[in-house]
């Protein structure tokens, strides 16, 4: 789907609070940007929702959950 927003502006969101997010902040941030059905891909076009894009995200060490909190891990590479 081309409207999909890249995963990469998801990593920016998260790098954008050094505090890190709540999921539950973290989902309404991204909610009120991109709309409540937002879908999400990658480089590879992968599509993900947004509770599948952060495990995603996580499992590629872009991101990491400590403590019920999300926080940036390496960025992205760039395509």
């Amino acid at each position: 789907m081309s409207d999909a927003i890249h995963g990469r502006e998801m990593y920016e969101l998260v790098a954008s609070r050094v505090e890190g997010w709540s999921l539950v902040d973290l989902q309404a941030e991204a909610e009120s940007r991109w709309g409540k059905q937002s879908d999400f891909c990658n480089c590879h076009g992968d599509q993900f929702s947004f509770d599948t894009l952060i495990p995603f995200l996580a499992q590629k060490g872009k991101v990491r959950v400590e403590a019920d909190r999300i926080f940036a891990g390496e960025p992205p590479h760039q395509h």
